[in-house]
Order: structure tokens, then sequence, then C-alpha cells
């Protein structure tokens, strides 16, 4: 549980560095947008992390949680775009947060227009990990922490 939080202090430290960083681009707007997203990405692996900290033995987490998500986030199509993978795999990718986050990403660094549905569609998975992991996070550390 501590790794998580150092994990997510060290990230809003970078996020906050990065908007210092990024002030004076003409696309300041945009560029604030995705850092809200990716620190919405951030309380997301924090949530699900902590879902696998709590419920994994007292070392093997670490594994377990990074395994998952250097996955996930490989797949995602931060690396390599989504669309390179077979259209199986596509599907699956676009199940996890990262893709919808990526997707939304290029639209606003790109200034592409995205559709309303499509915003609607990317929000609601982020939200859906988010509760989820929320309540998934705060009833395995309450078991732990009962046990």
């Amino acid at each position: 549980i501590l790794w998580q939080s150092l994990r997510a202090s060290l990230a809003i430290f970078g996020l906050i560095a990065c908007t210092y960083l990024l002030l004076p681009t003409p696309h300041f707007q945009n560029t604030l947008f995705v850092l809200l997203l990716a620190e919405w990405l951030i309380i997301i692996t924090c949530l699900w992390g902590t879902i696998f900290a709590a419920r994994a033995p007292p070392i093997d987490h670490i594994y377990l949680s990074d395994t998952v998500l250097y996955a996930v986030f490989g797949l995602g199509g931060v690396i390599v775009s989504s669309h390179a993978f077979p259209s199986l795999l596509q599907t699956i990718i676009y199940i996890f947060p990262f893709s919808h986050a990526i997707d939304m990403s290029r639209a606003l660094f790109l200034n592409h227009a995205l559709q309303p549905e499509s915003i609607f569609l990317h929000v609601g998975v982020l939200m859906a990990y988010t509760v989820v992991g929320y309540f998934g996070a705060s009833s395995a550390l309450t078991k732990r922490l009962i046990d």
C-alpha cells in the first residue's frame, strides 16, 4: 500500500512539474486536459493496485500489480497504436482504461474534434473503472485490516 502511495506521489509531482514546463505553449488548455486525464489514470492505477496489494501475499503483490499494469500500459496504445494489433486483440484492448484515455489525449494533442458519443464512452469507461476500483479497494483494504 505504501508502494502504491509513493508511486502516486511521484506521479503527481511529475504532473505538476510538466504543467509548469508547458505553460507557455499555445495549446495549454488541451495540455491541461491531457494532464487531468493522466492524473485520472494514476488514480485508477492506484485504486486497482490497492486491490492487488490487499488481496495478495505480502511480497508478491508488487510483481503481480506491476505485471498487469505494464501489460495494460503496453497494449493500451501508449507505445504502439492499438490499431496495429489484430481486431480480436483490439477489442480486448478497448476494455482497459488506458486505451480510452490515450484516444482522448491524442485527439486533444492533435486538435481533432471528438464526437459527443465517443466522449461519453471514454469518460464512462474511466468513471466505471474509478467507481469499481474505489469500492473494490475500500472493501479489500477493510477486509485485509480486519484479518
